[in-house]
């Protein structure tokens, strides 16, 4: 616990000051600690701002990194104006348009799910909405992302498109934002 305080307290420092540089340096090194802890998620949600209010972190891939995976991943997307090629495909799903994808089976999948026109729902889970057991539904959805980047592709686009299909936009960007920034390495 103290090493992952005492590398918050080393990120402050410089980014109360203003040093880019510094903050760019200690960055690494919470992400790495916070990641380690299982806790990358509400680290970024609760520093992306801070860093990226730096204009020098603005293009940083880390920075960039954790600005898509918090609330307002949306305008982070929009503002950037140099994305690292890494993180195009996470920035075009989190503006909801998403563009080509990379060839690997996680990124086919989460593509598919936001493509137009939207693919079939998985039957299982159509099933439930036809007997108006939405909240069974959702639950079953949810319960099928939740092994992250683990997950089956088929079975991920699918949950990813039934959040959509039932009007949960938001979080399935979230969701797709997640599995692709904090599943696979830096």
């Amino acid at each position: 616990v103290w090493d992952r305080v005492a590398s918050i307290q080393a990120l402050k420092e410089p980014l109360d000051s203003g040093d880019a540089k510094a903050v760019s340096e200690q960055l690494q090194l919470a992400w790495e600690q916070m990641s380690k802890a299982g806790l990358a998620l509400p680290f970024a949600r609760g520093m992306a701002e801070e860093i990226l209010s730096l204009e020098a972190l603005a293009s940083d891939p880390l920075a960039l990194r954790l600005g898509l995976l918090a609330d307002d991943y949306e305008g982070v997307a929009l503002e950037a104006t140099s994305v690292p090629k890494e993180l195009e495909f996470a920035r075009s799903i989190a503006l909801g348009e998403p563009g080509e994808a990379p060839e690997e089976a996680l990124c086919q999948a989460i593509s598919a799910a936001f493509a137009t026109p939207a693919p079939p729902l998985p039957q299982a889970l159509t099933a439930l909405l036809d007997e108006q057991r939405l909240g069974e539904a959702l639950l079953a959805a949810l319960k099928s992302l939740s092994h992250g980047g683990d997950t089956d592709p088929a079975e991920l686009s699918g949950a990813l498109a039934f959040l959509r299909a039932i009007g949960l936009e938001d979080t399935a960007r979230r969701v797709a934002l997640q599995i692709l920034l904090l599943d696979t390495p830096t």
